[in-house]
């Protein structure tokens, strides 16, 4: 199937005109709260990639997609016919809605795109658009908590620790399985949000191989650290300030954090463990 599709997508790319804005086309993802917003800023900076919303009208389509399976066989052999057809139907649709949104942007290198539920539907995105790469992004997952904590908070809802913690073990464990099956693929990278705070520009160089174009040091756009706490912008030193790390030790209470600490004792250990920085 994916030789089918592949060929098909550089058919389209013959005749669609999608090659006239972009090159090569890339999706950010991570747990939420993970940094994705951080990740998608460094990665459009410059005049090289075009920088949009997060994609979850994509998504959204995809998730439609997958509930158009072959359980009901006569509905599936009328509509569709075959598996190949359904996604060639699919990435028809979605050519269309990314063709509206690039409708007045000039040709750029690179299409950025991010959602965090891209990670749930990762199988699907890669047969829908196999010539994309992806970017992981992975935080300590305490950090990840306490970040939640705070988004439940200013929604004035009820923050229940049991809840987030389960949430978060579910994201984890499902990132570290991506983690071991994708680690060598050519196409997907991981990155840790600490290496993009501490370790910025030797992350930006390893961003900048992994997506074949320049980034800028300077990240476009405008920082609201109060709707968006991973918006920061480098420092003239080359580092993100140390304060957009959000440490859960500030934010979450002793009591949450031994919980916390004991409950995700194996996501910590995968979150300490990707590391790009040293790798090429």
């Amino acid at each position: 199937m994916g030789n089918k599709i592949i060929g098909w997508v550089s058919n389209m790319e013959k005749t669609g005109g999608r090659e006239n804005k972009y090159e090569r086309l890339v999706f950010v993802t991570g747990p939420a709260r993970s940094g994705t917003t951080l990740l998608n800023r460094i990665l459009c900076s410059g005049n090289n990639h075009i920088q949009f919303p997060e994609c979850t009208i994509i998504t959204t389509i995809i998730k439609t997609m997958v509930r158009h399976n072959s359980a009901t066989p006569d509905r599936f052999q009328a509509y569709f016919g075959s598996e190949d057809t359904k996604l060639q139907i699919y990435r028809t649709h979605i050519d269309n809605v990314i063709s509206n949104l690039l409708r007045d942007q000039p040709h750029k290198f690179g299409l950025v795109l991010k959602d965090p539920d891209i990670a749930l539907y990762f199988n699907e995105y890669r047969a829908l658009f196999p010539e994309a790469y992806f970017v992981f992004i992975v935080r300590d997952p305490r950090d990840v908590v306490a970040s939640r904590k705070d988004v439940v908070l200013r929604k004035n809802l009820e923050f229940t620790l049991d809840h987030v913690l389960e949430t978060v073990k579910v994201d984890f464990n499902r990132m570290a399985a991506r983690h071991r099956s994708l680690i060598n693929d050519p196409q997907v990278a991981f990155v840790r949000y600490e290496d993009l705070v501490h370790s910025t520009e030797a992350s930006i160089k390893y961003l900048e191989n992994f997506v074949g174009t320049t980034l800028s040091r300077e990240l476009n756009g405008q920082s609201n650290s109060k709707d968006n706490p991973f918006s920061t912008p480098i420092s003239t030193s080359g580092r993100v300030s140390e304060d957009s790390a959000g440490s859960f030790q500030s934010r979450l209470t002793e009591a949450e954090r031994d919980i916390a600490q004991n409950a995700l004792a194996y996501q910590i250990r995968f979150a300490d463990n990707v590391s790009h920085i040293g790798k090429t």
